[in-house]
């Protein structure tokens, strides 16, 4: 069984009612879509905790009591997604400085004007890569987690073959799970073609 937000789990979400970060995090992500074994893989076998007393706060429903199969820290690649994520046939680093600033561009405020302002003048590899995740972020905050979900979706499709791990890894060290699964479908996407 998928867990999921009761009523009472969205009203806390959108009042922002005082919660630890990690308890909103796996409130966001219980979607209906993500069973126990797919939460454990992004946050580890410690979230069972938290799971059990959102569900006890009548905050979300779905949480089984008995335990997923043991997983690692580094959440290992499950064998069970499709074959491989879809890749833009040309990709540039130029085409996702476009994509992500029209986007931003629909935010509004300060921060994501900043951001665009950033993107224009960068020419390092790395430092766009960087820019480029710290717009997600921005876009998560301002828009949403299935909001941004898409738009990181299209930015791995056209991040060109020679920059993919090193955004990838990027990614990882930014710790946002709704980024972290994104990008769990392009690990060692390479090497496999």
């Amino acid at each position: 069984m998928n867990i999921e937000k009761t009523a009472r789990g969205v009203f806390a979400l959108e009042e922002r009612n005082k919660m630890a970060p990690k308890e909103r995090q796996l409130l966001i992500l219980s979607n209906g879509k993500r069973s126990l074994q797919d939460l454990v893989d992004i946050f580890g076998s410690d979230c069972l905790a938290l799971l059990e007393k959102l569900q006890a706060d009548g905050l979300l429903r779905g949480v089984q009591r008995a335990m997923p199969k043991a997983s690692s820290a580094s959440a290992p690649i499950r064998n069970d997604l499709p074959a491989g994520p879809k890749r833009a046939k040309n990709r540039s680093l130029a085409a996702c400085k476009i994509y992500v600033m029209d986007v931003l561009q629909l935010q509004q405020n300060e921060g994501a004007r900043h951001i665009v302002q950033s993107l224009r003048e960068s020419d390092d590899a790395k430092h766009i890569l960087e820019l480029l995740l710290v717009a997600l972020d921005l876009i998560l905050e301002r828009s949403g987690e299935r909001y941004v979900e898409r738009v990181a979706n299209r930015v791995f499709e056209i991040v060109p073959d020679e920059h993919l791990n090193l955004f990838i890894r990027l990614t990882f060290e930014l710790h946002i799970p709704i980024l972290d699964l994104v990008a769990r479908q392009y690990v060692g996407l390479l090497e496999a073609v």
